[in-house]
């Protein structure tokens, strides 16, 4: 049988938060999970207070955060990492050594070590980590 298809999953069942709330996050990444049956997006986190804020609003989220770490305690399923290049290792990694899947813009890091070091708390952990190409093929 199709998962996709099937209705009788329950709704929402992914609690998402995303970390960056500039402009992929709020243009790209929000509307798309907002279409999505079953994730609802419960936390937003970003370093300024006004911005995580205002999108938390905006899509709906019931908590916005400027403190890393309470934001990755809040129970997610799944982080969004939708930062400055030089600010995934290290968002990534703290959120896969609280057990969190991550998915991560692109580029997934800015040195090979700092990748390697992700890859090795996805594994450490069994946790997906995913990274956005989403124009690779285009």
């Amino acid at each position: 049988m199709n998962k996709a298809a099937d209705r009788s999953l329950p709704s929402p069942s992914l609690r998402v938060g995303l970390v960056g709330a500039g402009w992929v996050a709020t243009n790209r990444h929000l509307p798309s999970l907002q279409r999505l049956d079953h994730v609802s997006i419960v936390a937003i986190a970003d370093p300024k207070e006004a911005r995580a804020r205002d999108a938390a609003a905006q899509f709906g989220a019931p908590r916005w955060f400027t403190d890393i770490d309470a934001f990755l305690d809040y129970g997610l399923d799944v982080v969004f990492i939708c930062t400055p290049p030089w600010t995934h290792a290290e968002l990534a990694i703290k959120a896969l050594d609280r057990g969190i899947h991550v998915f991560t813009e692109k580029p997934m890091a800015t040195s090979t070590a700092d990748a390697e070091a992700m890859l090795a708390a996805s594994q450490r952990n069994r946790k997906l980590l995913c990274v956005s190409h989403n124009f690779l093929f285009s």
